[in-house]
Parts: structure tokens; C-alpha cells; sequence
């Protein structure tokens, strides 16, 4: 959790994990999704943290993965 004051500090947080080679275009598929959704990689793995998002847009999450 950034550089603060307690920078080895974590939150816990649910989140969705994909492996990156399981699709090579799902980056660009949820950048440019008609609500973009912007996740990290950490490990050659697709991370999307709901951590960063309000409870009420994890239906577009869902949405997303549903029309795959």
C-alpha cells in the first residue's frame, strides 16, 4: 500500500485474477470496454481489484465477464 508510513502494509480486498496468456486481447477488451475497466498485471497475471471500485459498478464487472 504505497510509500506512506506503512509501505509494507497490505489491505485485504477481493479480486479477480486471470492468467494473461489464458487472452492475450483481454486488456485491450476491458480498457476498451464501453465502461472501461483498468486492472494491473502483477506476475504476468490480470488483476482487478474491487478494492478500487464502488460496490454498485461490480455489475459491469460481472457484465463484462458474462458476454466473454
Amino acid at each position: 500500500m504505497g510509500g506512506g508510513t506503512l509501505p509494507n502494509k497490505t489491505i485485504p480486498s477481493p479480486v479477480v485474477q486471470i492468467s494473461e496468456l489464458e487472452n492475450k486481447d483481454l486488456m485491450s477488451k476491458l480498457m476498451l470496454n464501453e465502461i472501461p475497466i483498468i486492472p494491473r498485471i502483477n506476475k504476468n497475471n490480470i488483476i482487478i481489484d474491487l478494492r478500487s471500485t464502488s460496490e454498485k459498478n461490480d455489475i459491469y464487472i460481472k457484465d463484462f465477464f458474462t458476454k466473454l
